[in-house]
């Protein structure tokens, strides 16, 4: 509707609706059902735990044409995991990922109908992620975290004193984010190990990842078709398909292992460069309420 705090997130032209200094806080818990089942019958539950996430909005009214705004939430997350044992290994076994952003905006009140405005997200990203490796031969822990930052813009039209429609673009924000890799092996490997664990025999101490949050577009509409009426719409498109690899990259020379000399031929095959091919694909959202 625009004339809500979280304005400051999804579209910060719609702060010039809001007098004084306002705040809100709120969350969302989210418990995901992650079932799967191979051709085989092999079934799996990726579900972790259930993740509560937390926003919070601040704006003050300057003067009678400027806004300041202040965002703090987590935009993107998850948390998976599944057996170390399960048949898909390579495809990932246990994950956690938590982004916070933080995004100081300002509005610009051009007229009674026409309103713009812009800010910047600054962003923390901590990210976990296990998974197998060279078909199963063994399996590895990433621990990295990166900051980085992007931009949003937003206009807001009102022709008339009922009717307002919104449009907004977030940037893709680009992380790249750098920490450590612990690797152990399988039975599958030339020397052995056990995947029913983690028993981790060497580290990586450099390693970095690459990962793209997507751009995002936003067009809205609110009517006020009557006092006690208020009809809105939302169209979102996310640039997920963006996310297409994640890419991670180690240092070979950094390698910390007491068994590094029969380590030798494994790590020639894993090599300084380990793709994790992802293919997603971009996201619509269409809602209509009323209220």
């Amino acid at each position: 509707g625009g004339d809500d705090r979280s304005a400051v997130w999804y579209n910060p032209a719609g702060m010039v609706l809001l007098p004084g200094t306002q705040v809100q806080a709120g969350g969302v818990y989210v418990d995901l059902d992650l079932s799967y089942k191979g051709d085989n019958g092999e079934t799996e539950n990726g579900s972790k735990y259930g993740v509560p996430i937390p926003n919070f909005f601040f704006t003050r009214q300057m003067n009678d044409s400027m806004w300041f705004g202040l965002g703090l939430t987590v935009p993107y997350g998850l948390a998976t995991e599944y057996s170390r044992t399960w048949g898909n290994i390579d495809r990932g076994m246990n994950a956690e990922i938590k982004v916070f952003d933080l995004n100081p905006n300002i509005a610009w009140k051009i007229s009674d109908k026409l309103s713009i405005g812009a800010g910047i997200s600054l962003q923390y990203a901590d990210a976990q992620y296990e998974t197998g490796v060279m078909g199963g031969m063994g399996y590895g822990r990433l621990d990295v975290d990166s900051f980085a930052w992007g931009a949003n813009i937003g206009v807001m039209w009102s022709p008339t004193e009922t009717l307002r429609f919104g449009l907004s673009y977030r940037s893709q924000v680009n992380h790249h984010a750098d920490g450590d890799l612990r690797f152990g092996l399988t039975e599958k490997s030339p020397i052995g190990g056990d995947p029913s664990h983690l028993s981790y025999i060497g580290t990586f101490g450099n390693a970095s990842a690459s990962l793209s949050a997507p751009q995002t577009v936003l067009l809205t509409g609110t009517w006020e078709a009557s006092p006690k009426l208020r009809l809105s719409a939302l169209i979102r498109w996310a640039d997920w398909s963006s996310f297409d690899t994640l890419t991670v990259n180690v240092d070979p020379k950094s390698l910390n292992s007491p068994n590094a000399d029969k380590l030798s031929p494994i790590l020639q095959k894993l090599g300084s460069s380990i793709p994790i091919e992802n293919k997603w694909q971009d996201t619509w959202l269409f809602t209509i309420g009323a209220d």
